[in-house]
């Protein structure tokens, strides 16, 4: 899986794109669509979603039949939102 994603130094997710996944056709490549990454956008730190009954209904649909795919994206964003929080805004 490679992943790109956007932090404000708040942590604050502004952008994430799952440019591959190595996942057999279906709902998990469902992920490589950008809406797929809308559920992330505007999240940080602890709020990033990383288990459906963290998202609406619709999204968590959407993630249905997914779930591998789903733990690493969500996990990824998660931990990469943490890190920036630790640096404290620092440049």
């Amino acid at each position: 899986m490679i992943l790109y994603a956007a932090y404000r130094t708040d942590g604050t997710i502004t952008n994430a794109v799952l440019v591959r996944n190595s996942e057999s056709p279906g709902k998990p490549k469902k992920a490589e669509e950008p809406e797929y990454m809308e559920k992330f956008i505007g999240t940080s730190g602890l709020k990033v979603p990383v288990i459906k009954s963290m998202l609406s209904p619709r999204d968590s649909d959407a993630v249905t039949g997914a779930s591998i795919t789903f733990m690493g994206v969500s996990g990824t964003l998660r931990a990469g939102s943490l890190y920036i929080m630790t640096l404290g805004g620092q440049t």
